[in-house]
């Protein structure tokens, strides 16, 4: 074989640039073995009538946890989560957590503050001039709007009326009003800053939750059994979209196309606007009748979960046991891709002995966005739903302030971007294989010229 040899100081120029390629190639490897694929499913699925699988997801089980220092005397509470974003309440005042940009901004500080709620148009909560826990009609309390764009504070409601349970989507936000003397639902437009009452029938209306241009509510105008109503913002009609009503018919939540909620705390619903099609599912929720839906799956919380856990057949009810108490609470996931079920989080609450008191017993409340899982446990748990561990980030905490926010601190401008790519650790690998390959190739470069090599 014949041919010209490679000259040997050419020789090592080619050698040290395959190697610093090799580092920094292999820097996305590395960094993707720091996190973890969704948990897959395993099972028949598709039949909704199989038997949930305990298969807790490694992020749930070591959440990350949120709690001040100075909360003596009021726990953090009602979380709403979307995208990476979460807010809630802590010592009457409204927080945001940002896990992109691993700060918790302070949005006020003047007490009194509940209810937030959160979406791609900014957050929402409910000021009283008495307390939170006050639900008397007589009480008079204010929807406040935070931009996150602009850092502007807006107050949207004026006088005297009890106002509550506020959700904002679209640049529009939906809240219960007491002004007429019985509970209604009327709107605000972020943009036009104009008011549009939704409701106008003397029964009380309540709970209600929007998406794009859909307004679902709480309804007591057929009787003592509460229904679901839906509206359309588009074409002003509304309409009923619960077949069957009861008086412990729960809050309904509305992602997309699809509206859930729960019946007497033993069935769970969903409708699909487009089809117009109501199901159902046999479970057992918490007393509270919370359920949380996002684009790909439903939780909720049920307190009685046993190991094995029973099975209910399909849209009829659970069998009440009073033979011994249950061995954990759970939160339960429901993934509308194959119709499967599975535990997502296990808390024991009992040995199932009945001679052994019941431990500690929450109200988890969960609550889902496409990204994460949150719930109340004593703290904030939040959970990454693509299994990146987030127990252990470093979390800047942002005092109130009526400046604008800082760009630095913006993610995207504030605005939730639901493909963004965050790392799980404080310094992303690919930044580490990167400086070690330069650091090495400069280092030999060096050795090189100098003739030492």
């Amino acid at each position: 074989m014949s041919g010209k040899r490679i000259p040997l100081k050419l020789s090592k120029k080619i050698l040290f640039i395959l190697l610093f390629i090799l580092l920094c190639t292999y820097a996305p490897f590395a960094a993707a073995a720091d996190t973890y694929p969704f948990v897959t499913k395993g099972g028949s699925g598709g039949t909704g009538d199989e038997t949930p699988r305990l298969m807790v997801f490694d992020a749930c089980s070591n959440p990350l946890q949120i709690s001040f220092s100075e909360s003596n005397y009021r726990l953090p509470y009602s979380p709403d989560a979307y995208d990476n974003q979460v807010v809630f309440v802590e010592n009457e005042n409204i927080y945001l957590l940002d896990l992109p940009m691993r700060f918790i901004r302070e949005l006020t500080v003047d007490g009194g503050n509940s209810e937030p709620a959160i979406s791609d148009s900014g957050v929402v909560w409910v000021h009283s001039y008495t307390s939170n826990f006050l639900t008397s009609q007589n009480t008079t309390s204010q929807i406040y709007y935070y931009n996150p764009n602009t850092g502007e504070t807006r107050q949207i409601t004026s006088g005297d009326a009890n106002r509550r349970h506020p959700a904002v989507s679209e640049n529009k936000i939906v809240w219960i009003d007491s002004r007429n003397g019985n509970q209604d639902i009327y709107l605000y437009d972020i943009i036009s800053r104009s008011e549009t009452q939704i409701t106008a029938n003397p029964a009380d209306q309540d709970a209600p939750a929007i998406f794009d241009n859909w307004v679902v509510w709480r309804d007591g105008r057929d009787g003592l059994n509460k229904t679901i109503y839906i509206y359309n913002l588009s074409n002003k009609e509304f309409s009923r979209i619960s077949s069957t009503g009861d008086k412990d018919t729960g809050a309904p939540e509305i992602t997309g196309t699809k509206v859930a909620w729960a019946g007497n705390r033993s069935i769970l619903y969903l409708y699909d606007i487009l089809t117009k099609v109501e199901s159902s599912l046999a479970v057992d929720i918490s007393e509270d009748g919370g359920v949380s839906v996002s684009r790909n799956q439903i939780v909720w919380h049920d307190p009685s979960w046993r190991s094995p856990p029973r099975t209910c057949p399909l849209n009829m009810f659970c069998p009440v046991e009073t033979c011994c108490p249950p061995e954990y609470q759970v939160i339960m996931m429901y993934f509308f891709s194959d119709n499967s079920q599975e535990v997502v989080y296990l808390r024991q609450t009992s040995s199932g002995n009945p001679a052994i008191p019941v431990l500690d017993k929450v109200d988890l409340r969960p609550k889902v966005s496409d990204s994460l899982l949150i719930w109340v446990s004593e703290k904030i748990a939040v959970c990454s739903l693509s299994n990146q561990n987030i127990s252990s980030l470093n979390l800047r905490r942002i005092p109130y302030s009526h400046q604008l926010p800082d760009s630095s601190l913006t993610h995207s401008q504030s605005k939730i971007d639901s493909k963004t790519q965050w790392p799980a650790t404080p310094l992303s690998p690919n930044i580490t294989f990167i400086a070690i390959g330069v650091g090495i190739g400069l280092y030999m470069n060096i050795i090189w010229r100098k003739g030492k090599i």
